[in-house]
């Protein structure tokens, strides 16, 4: 994790308050990649992208909550057929990253499903 996520976000950001090789002053600290999230030019257009971001998020949180609670509410105070198949259904999430198949290949069993097993094997890598 350290190798492929933290060390390229952390070179990233500080590569961002930095003048890059090449250009006059290299190295020195610099805040004009930033300039431009503060421009009164752009302000309106980054404010209504937030304000997009957080209404789909409360509209999702809301429709998954209902969505949810009917679900929960249908399965155990109704009397409806195939009863254990919905429940069963509805815990498949939780344990379906534990039915991965342990060979030296390392994919999931539902993407060899969905691709027809075309995982690069450890002998056909060269």
């Amino acid at each position: 994790m350290l190798a492929f996520v933290i060390w390229p976000l952390a070179r990233v950001i500080v590569q961002g308050f930095f003048i890059a090789e090449g250009q006059p002053n290299a190295g020195a600290f610099n805040l004009d990649q930033f300039a431009r999230y503060v421009n009164p030019k752009y302000v309106v257009q980054y404010w209504q992208i937030f304000i997009w971001t957080i209404r789909d998020g409360v509209l999702t949180a809301i429709g998954s909550t209902a969505l949810g609670f009917l679900f929960a509410y249908t399965v155990v105070r109704c009397n409806i057929p195939f009863k254990r198949v919905i429940h069963a259904i509805t815990l498949l999430r939780r344990f379906l990253r534990r039915l991965r198949l342990r060979s030296r290949r390392s994919c999931s069993w539902a993407f060899r499903l969905v691709t027809k097993d075309v995982c690069i094997s450890s002998s056909s890598r060269g």
